[in-house]
C-alpha cells in the first residue's frame, strides 16, 4: 500500500480507549468561480471510489479487544457538531498487519475536514493503527 503523509489518519498511533486519529484531513475551502456568486458547493465522493485503509501495525492486545473505525466529517477541526458519514466493520483482535477496514468515501462530504474515532472495546485493548487515505487496495499480500 502507498501512503501519503498528508493524507495520513494515524500513524502508529496507540488507541487504548475511544479516542479521534491524531491527524486529520483538511479539505480547504470551496473556491469561486471566475466572476461567480459564491463559492462552490463541496460534494466529495462523486467518481472513481476514494479508499481509506485502516490497518494494524502489531497484534492487539488485552482481554476479548474490539476495535471500529468511523470516518467524520466537520465544518471546523474542533469537530464539535460532527457528523458520521462511514464505518468500517467491526474487528475482534487482530492480528499485525491485519486491516481493520478498508472503506470508502461516500458521496455526499460537504463540510472541510475529515477525522477517523476509533471506539474500542474490551477489557484494557490495545491496537497500534495505520491509517489514511489510499489509491486502491492492494490485493497481493
Amino acid at each position: 500500500m502507498i501512503l501519503s503523509a498528508q493524507q495520513l489518519f494515524s500513524d502508529a498511533q496507540v488507541v487504548t480507549t475511544t479516542a479521534p486519529s491524531t491527524n486529520i484531513i483538511d479539505l480547504g475551502a470551496p473556491g469561486t468561480v471566475l466572476g461567480g456568486p459564491a463559492a462552490l458547493t463541496r460534494d466529495v465522493g462523486p467518481g472513481r471510489p476514494i479508499a481509506i485503509l485502516v490497518q494494524l501495525r502489531i497484534a492487539a492486545t488485552g482481554t476479548s479487544p474490539t476495535l471500529v473505525a468511523t470516518l467524520e466529517m466537520d465544518t471546523t477541526a474542533a469537530f464539535s457538531s460532527t457528523t458520521i458519514i462511514a464505518t468500517a466493520p467491526l474487528i475482534a483482535g487482530g492480528a499485525a498487519g491485519q486491516r481493520v477496514g478498508l472503506f470508502y468515501l461516500p458521496e455526499g462530504i460537504t463540510e472541510r475536514f475529515l477525522r477517523l474515532l476509533y471506539t474500542t472495546g474490551g477489557t484494557t485493548p490495545s491496537y497500534d493503527i495505520d491509517a489514511g487515505i489510499v489509491l486502491a487496495d492492494q490485493t497481493n499480500d
